[in-house]
């Protein structure tokens, strides 16, 4: 069994509108389609025929050619020598805030960090009142 292959999916595949290949199937079928018809064997075999035809290539050779003539340009690099562009390309350091912390859950203590260790007495010893 021949899987569906509808109209829309034959016009993506071809790079055309699906309106174009509608109206083909409507010169030489009576039936109208719509872009969610699946096609049929002769179908397929009509459109196919026409935009091979259509988009015939006297010589593989010029058709390689013109794939290579349109290589993309490379990418234009930037000098960071204009103080300007310097700027967007490295922001001013701006002092980035600290991530927090998650929560601890209900029920748990949070250990001190290192910072807080320093100010806490340590077990066994009392804190003198200030005088």
């Amino acid at each position: 069994m021949m899987e569906k292959y509808r109209v829309h999916e034959v016009a993506k595949d071809l790079g055309i509108p699906s309106k174009d290949v509608i109206e083909l199937l409507g010169k030489y079928f009576d039936s109208p389609k719509k872009h969610m018809t699946a096609l049929e064997a002769d179908e397929l075999s009509v459109v196919f025929e026409h935009y091979t035809k259509a988009n015939a290539v006297e010589s593989f050779d010029d058709y390689f050619a013109q794939a290579q003539k349109k290589k993309p340009e490379p990418m234009v690099t930037v000098v960071a020598d204009d103080p300007v562009v310097a700027e967007v390309l490295e922001p001013a350091a701006a002092p980035q805030p600290e991530p927090q912390k998650p929560a601890a859950p209900q029920g748990q203590q949070q250990r001190p960090t290192q910072a807080q260790q320093g100010q806490r007495p340590q077990q066994g010893q009392q804190q003198r009142p200030a005088q």
